[in-house]
């Protein structure tokens, strides 16, 4: 069949036969779960937690009727059949993962002790789809938020439709955390600053990225201090003993342990497996850990941090209030001074769904917007070619602050700005108004590629400037997409007889190094025996749709993922913007060596936009910050995903093949097509 797909470089909607099971192979390669499937601790606990309940069933003289809902794989209903359950009601909506739990469940010879029910929970009739209510519920339905995908509907329904009165549920229980920090990044994920400048920002324009969850492995963050110790939120009971509030406000009393500025909210939770609360599944950072030294990683529960809607200084001991609210489905944190309380206390309505926000910009954007090293060499280039240029274009269509810069730092006679959305249009029209800049900036409500010659009328462009940050990147040369936004302002130019003096960037580069990653590799390998239950059928899928699906690269913001080097980086690609009409296909292979030991699992890649071709330092690095060092963690730039590649086959690498393997990276550039591809293969 067709399928239209947008080219992230040309910007274009290219048109591809695919099979006719396309749309299944991608969203079954998409699901993500294997990932949860090597999440070996919270396997172990739901099955200490199942074996807990149903033995205490069996102590009683009781039938163990189990319902396990989302069932995936069917590994918590095999469990269940293992532990000596008399009846299994599996139910499982996603349709390609029904295909998945029969296969399985049939190789473990399970086929006639579980029934599976191809709905969603919410939709099961007992008398119809069961033919008794459960005593045991298992499921897992969480999420970063604990809440996001549908927790708290799914346990009510559940308790009030499917359940006996006296059942018993995994996990039993959870209870969240909050803890407050001062950090500098934490305040440039959320507040646009500009006083650098002497620029104010509109108050409706500093939180570009909205309320929304910004999840991380917090781990791996070290650029805080914290303000308290953990403390709890609140706490959700899954069994009902305790009815689940919907919507639920508390406001807690809390002591700051430094003077700070609050800047952060840290958030995790822990789920207490069984009725007696002793099976404990924890997902606190290291620090916070019951069992620091014996952390189980994982990728699809993180932490989270949400951020106050002020900044807000304290002092050692100071009580301050800690507002928390949740709804069906989301979590919003807020910090106050201890003078608020009655107004806080009063404002409260327990019945009011949390409000988002908009987000405008990415976390990642709004920490880019903020990097006064970055804004400064900007500033500094521009200030370079001011003399002998009148008009700036600077094209983005991710929200820049560059035309702010420009007019409060330059003396361009104009500056032409792209911003095709309207909101993040707005925003910029707000923050140059206020601060008396608008007169010299025209805003252009179109992407580089859709400009036509009337949008730049008796306009000469000296000087066209990107960032080269547009929606459509999602891989490092992706940035490619200036380039053919170039050749289609070439072309009106053209017809115009004029001519762009100055391009920056002027080159991109594209580096490579391979990696031993220490964990992320997981969420694509094969899962094999899981708890004693043969997976192979649900690897053999997968891996079938992963091969079918469109993606031999992902983006990874890497700082959150340790890696270390296992070869030298290497340059494997390069672009000058100024180049035009290219239309020969570009075709190379790179051989370099290994070399340090360990499991060579993937390979990671990042791009550097070179500003000034007379200063090679000037430049906008978007992955390594410091050189590799042999036996040490890699150190990834926080205010960018990286490309990575993860082998389907593995290596170790050692002292006997280290010095026979090399890397063979082959690199491919059709420009006429906009198609990019590199592959790797190892050779000894």
């Amino acid at each position: 069949m067709f399928t239209s797909k947008f080219n992230t470089m040309t910007g274009a909607l290219d048109w591809e036969i695919q099979s006719d099971d396309y749309d299944y192979q991608q969203e079954l390669a998409r699901a993500g779960f294997a990932d949860m499937l090597h999440d070996y601790e919270r396997n172990r606990l739901y099955y200490a937690g199942l074996r807990k309940v149903i033995r205490k069933l069996k102590s009683e003289n009781k039938a163990v009727n189990v319902l396990d809902i989302g069932t995936g794989t069917g590994l918590l209903s095999m469990m269940a059949v293992s532990c000596g359950a008399d009846t299994v009601t599996a139910c499982e909506a996603f349709k390609p993962m029904v295909t998945v739990a029969k296969k399985c469940i049939e190789a473990n010879g399970m086929k006639d002790r579980i029934k599976i029910i191809e709905k969603r929970s919410t939709d099961i009739v007992v008398g119809i789809d069961m033919d008794q209510k459960a005593n045991v519920l298992v499921t897992e339905v969480f999420d970063t938020e604990l809440i996001g995908e549908g927790a708290i509907s799914t346990f009510t329904h559940a308790l009030d439709k499917l359940l006996v009165a006296d059942c018993y549920v995994v996990p039993d229980n959870a209870i969240m955390y909050v803890q407050i920090v001062d950090s500098q990044l934490c305040h440039d994920w959320n507040w646009l600053d500009l006083s650098k400048y002497n620029l104010k920002v509109p108050e409706d324009c500093k939180k570009l990225a909205g309320d929304a969850i910004f999840d991380v492995q917090l781990t791996q963050f070290h650029e805080f201090k914290a303000l308290t110790e953990p403390i709890e939120v609140f706490r959700f009971s899954f069994s009902g003993k305790k009815p689940i509030s919907f919507n639920e406000m508390n406001v807690i009393e809390a002591f700051s342990k430094h003077d700070g500025r609050v800047a952060g909210v840290f958030m995790w939770w822990v789920l207490r497996m069984d009725y007696e609360n002793e099976i404990l599944l924890s997902c606190a950072p290291s620090w916070a850990h019951h069992a620091p030294n014996d952390m189980q990683w994982r990728d699809h529960w993180m932490q989270a941090i949400y951020f106050p809607s002020e900044l807000i200084n304290l002092k050692l001991n100071e009580k301050f209030l800690i507002s928390c609210q949740h709804d069906e489905y989301s979590l919003k944190f807020d910090v106050h001074k201890y003078s608020e309380k009655e107004r806080i206390l009063n404002s409260q309505n327990k019945n009011q769904e949390i409000d988002l926000g908009t987000t405008l910009v990415s976390r990642n954007r709004l920490a880019q917007l903020n990097d006064k090293k970055r804004n400064d060499l900007f500033i500094e280039i521009l200030k370079k070619h001011e003399i002998d240029s009148k008009q700036l274009l600077i094209a983005n269509d991710d929200f820049s602050i560059l035309p702010i810069l420009a007019a409060s730092e330059t003396n361009y006679n104009k500056i032409y700005v792209l911003e095709s959305n309207r909101f993040r249009r707005r925003s910029l029209i707000n923050i140059l108004t206020l601060n008396n800049l608008e007169e010299r900036v025209i805003i252009i409500d179109k992407n580089l590629s859709d400009l036509e010659s009337n949008d730049l009328i008796n306009a000469q462009v000296d000087i066209i400037l990107s960032e080269s940050s547009f929606n459509s990147i999602v891989l490092p040369w992706d940035n490619l997409y200036f380039y053919y936004g170039l050749e289609h302002l070439r072309s009106l130019e053209s017809n115009n007889s004029g001519v762009i003096r100055k391009i920056i960037p002027y080159k991109l580069r594209l580096f490579v190094i391979a990696i031993s990653m220490e964990n992320l590799d997981k969420i694509r390998s094969p899962v094999g025996v899981c708890e004693g239950f043969d997976l192979s059928e649900f690897d053999r899928v997968i891996l079938e749709a992963s091969s079918k699906s469109d993606g031999f690269m992902e983006p990874h913001p890497l700082w959150e993922y340790p890696s270390k080097p296992l070869s030298d980086l290497v340059e494997v690609f390069e672009f000058n913007f100024n180049s035009q009409g290219v239309s020969e296909p570009f075709k190379n292979n790179f051989k370099f060596g290994l070399k340090e030991n360990g499991l060579l699992n993937g390979f990671a890649l990042w791009h550097v936009l070179e500003l000034d071709e007379n200063n090679p330092r000037n430049l906008i690095n978007t992955g390594l910050l410091k050189e590799p060092e042999f036996g040490k963690n890699l150190v990834w730039s926080k205010e960018y995903k990286q490309a990575v590649h993860i082998m389907e086959k593995k290596v170790e690498i050692n002292d006997s093949n280290r010095l026979h393997s090399s890397v063979v990276c082959n690199v491919s550039f059709e420009p006429v097509l906009g198609k990019f591809n590199i592959d790797f293969k190892i050779e000894n």
